[in-house]
């Protein structure tokens, strides 16, 4: 964008007047993340989970400023046991932790606007719940008399 400047100095009765044309430059900007709250589901998803799946609106939590189109990167797994990880519909995360699995999982998160990038990591705590006891098959057992 150009725009023209006028500069006016007064010395005494002498006016000095001159133009001066500034353009704005366009210069990038990656995208925001704002702070994601950490985020709970009960063991084996009895809670806080849709069909064993645990999802995550992220669209919320990240801006461009340029107005850029945001794409949220494959979710990488920092820590905990998950049997899957994605991202559907552009900004879902969603998180199939493994089967009786408890204690936190850290994902980090990249978004991009094509050209510049920033990270963030995102926190699901999964709580133990306990489990009923399962019976196994005891063989047949001999011992000697005596």
């Amino acid at each position: 964008m150009k725009k023209t400047l006028i500069v006016i100095l007064l010395f005494s009765s002498i006016i000095i007047a001159n133009n001066y044309s500034l353009t704005n430059l366009y210069v990038n900007d990656a995208p925001i993340w704002s702070t994601i709250p950490p985020q709970s589901i009960d063991e084996d998803c009895e809670t806080g989970c849709v069909d064993g799946i645990f999802s995550f609106d992220l669209e919320p939590f990240v801006t461009d400023v340029d107005g850029d189109e945001i794409i949220i990167e494959q979710p990488v797994l920092i820590s905990g046991d998950v049997e899957s990880l994605s991202v559907v519909d552009s900004f879902i995360l969603t998180i199939v932790p493994s089967e009786d699995y408890f204690g936190g999982i850290v994902i980090e998160l990249t978004a991009s606007d094509a050209e510049l990038s920033s990270l963030t990591e995102f926190y699901l705590e999964v709580d133990p719940v306990n489990d009923a006891p399962i019976w196994s098959t005891i063989p047949p057992q001999s011992i000697d008399e005596d």
